[in-house]
């Protein structure tokens, strides 16, 4: 289908058309609209080619859909009651959701997107946003959170996020964390504080530092790299048994063990009596060394 006229239909709320050859939607006069599908599933061999969207009319909106359209710009700032927002794979640059205070669900994985500021969605459940151009991600405002991902997957489009650090002590309730091929440093003992971790996936990153045995206490099926990946950081021996044979390739550059590398003792020295016994509750201890030193 390349072209679709709803102009006439102003009671509809429910308006799917995925998988098309639509280049235009106009949907000003659906002022009830609640649902709108406009994305599409490529294998299906038929797509949708609207780079864009108007939504400022439709401000009942709740479940918005437009994933590889080509979009280039989206504003949904006219769409408060939005609870589910999927954005991925199109040509966004910036996305601003400071409106969609119901917004649980937003995913905008492979775009050109530089920043995103979700500290006006308290109610996020599921933010995906890998594959873009982001540089920091502030999710202390949103303790709902049961997914994050902010991986990079060479897709080939979209842009690659260049996170460096990533704080999650505020959101306990994850279930997935997903953040590979990006450069973030730091340790795992925050991480290992998820008791609800199912999935983690860090692989390519600047970790560093011991793996804490309460890893084990997760919830994870450490055999499977789909759920579990920590290879290419920089991990020290020895690791937990549950992941000892699932570490992957490590960087250990950085974790040598403390020794001795001044091994000279002194050849003359003497050590005078316990004054006044050495069973007395102060005791002093006096010694001679033939030069001065730090004992």
């Amino acid at each position: 289908m390349t072209n679709l006229d709803v102009s006439n239909n102003p009671s509809l709320t429910d308006l799917r058309c995925v998988d098309n050859e639509l280049t235009n939607l106009d949907i000003s006069n659906n002022i009830n609209l609640s649902i709108l599908f406009v994305s599409n599933w490529t294998y299906l061999g038929t797509n949708n080619q609207l780079t864009n969207l108007d939504v400022s009319n439709n401000p009942l909106l709740t479940d918005l859909r437009c994933g590889g359209i080509q979009l280039e710009n989206l504003d949904v700032s006219n769409n408060p009651l939005l609870t589910g927002l999927r954005v991925g794979n199109n040509a966004l640059t910036s996305l601003d959701v400071s409106n969609n205070t119901n917004l649980m669900t937003l995913v905008c994985f492979i775009n050109l997107i530089t920043d995103l500021d979700v500290g006006n969605n308290p109610l996020l459940t599921d933010l995906r946003c890998g594959d873009n151009e982001l540089t920091s991600l502030d999710v202390s405002n949103n303790p709902a959170l049961k997914i994050l991902d902010v991986s990079n997957w060479y897709y080939g489009i979209g842009g690659d996020n260049e996170l460096f650090s990533l704080e999650i002590s505020n959101n306990m309730l994850l279930e997935t964390l997903g953040c590979a091929n990006n450069q973030i440093t730091g340790d795992l003992f925050e991480i290992v504080d998820l008791d609800s971790l199912s999935t983690l996936r860090i692989e390519n990153n600047q970790f560093s530092g011991e793996i804490p045995e309460t890893i084990c206490d997760l919830n994870i099926n450490f055999s499977d790299s789909l759920t579990f990946n920590i290879s290419n950081n920089s991990f020290c021996p020895p690791y937990p048994s549950c992941v000892n044979d699932y570490a992957g390739e490590q960087d250990t550059t950085n974790c040598g063990q403390v020794s001795i590398t001044d091994e000279t003792f002194p050849l003359t020295y003497k050590l005078q009596n316990a004054y006044p016994n050495p069973f007395n509750p102060v005791t002093t201890l006096s010694y001679d060394l033939p030069e001065d030193a730090l004992v």
